[in-house]
């Protein structure tokens, strides 16, 4: 019994230092080297095999099918491609603003509160204050805009 108990003893630091490898090639290897040293056969390696590698997950793409022009044909199937699928048909802000200038929109004073209002009321797009600002800097730098401070300290955006 005291044999038993000793050998329960080795196997349980024999299995810390096994499993401290992470690799379970790398597990079986150090088991087969500690069991040739102590001269047990090593089991018939025609059992196990080794997990096959992880591949990585690929996504699939999208088809699309024509519709057969004369009905006789079969349907092509056509790849999506990504720009069309995640563009939206909403133009930036410069552009919108750009847009809003060949209208004559800055003939009055425009606060950039009211431009983002606009925008979103009769334009039906919907901007972001610190969206348009970059918009309205580059077009005052260019000299198409000019602005002023109004009493409430805010600028003003009027035509140039």
């Amino acid at each position: 019994m005291n044999e038993l108990d000793d050998m329960q003893k080795r196997l349980k630091a024999i299995a810390e230092v096994v499993n401290a490898f992470k690799s379970e090639a790398v597990q079986l290897r150090v088991v087969e080297v500690l069991l040739s040293h102590l001269r047990v056969p090593a089991a018939p390696t025609g059992n196990i095999e080794p997990k096959p590698p992880r591949r990585s997950k690929r996504r699939k793409t999208s088809t699309k099918t024509e519709a057969p022009a004369g009905g006789a044909e079969k349907p092509v199937p056509q790849k999506a491609s990504r720009a069309t699928a995640r563009s939206s048909a909403s133009p930036g802000a410069f552009a919108m603003i750009s847009q809003l200038l060949g209208d004559r929109f800055f003939k009055a004073p425009r606060t950039i509160g009211a431009i983002v209002a606009h925008c979103r009321t009769s334009k039906g797009h919907h901007y972001k204050a610190n969206e348009c600002s970059p918009a309205l800097l580059r077009l005052l730098r260019d000299g198409k805009l000019k602005r002023e401070k109004n009493k409430d300290g805010q600028y003003e955006y009027t035509q140039a």
